[in-house]
C-alpha cells in the first residue's frame, strides 16, 4: 500500500492532509461563529474544548503514525 492514500472524487484527486486541514479550519470557523452569536461561552466549557482539541490532535497524529508503516513500528 502506498502512503499517503489520495482521495479521488471523480477525476479530482486530493491529498488527505489538505482535505482534513481544510475541514478543520471550516469547522473551527463555524463553531466560532456559532458560539459568538449565542453569547459568551463559559470558561469551563472553553477549557474543555481546548483540552479536547489538544488530545484529539495528539491521538490523531499518533494513530496516523501507527498506520503509516505498521511493520516498521512492530520491528522497532
Amino acid at each position: 500500500m502506498d502512503f499517503p492514500v489520495f482521495i479521488s472524487i471523480g477525476s479530482f484527486t486530493i491529498h488527505p492532509h489538505l482535505l482534513f486541514e481544510m475541514l478543520a479550519y471550516f469547522i473551527g470557523f463555524r463553531v466560532y461563529m456559532w458560539t459568538r452569536t449565542k453569547g459568551a461561552m463559559s470558561f469551563d466549557k472553553a477549557i474543555w474544548i481546548v483540552i479536547g482539541a489538544g488530545l484529539g490532535a495528539a491521538i490523531g497524529s499518533k494513530v496516523l503514525y501507527w498506520f503509516e508503516d505498521p511493520l516498521l513500528l512492530y520491528n522497532n
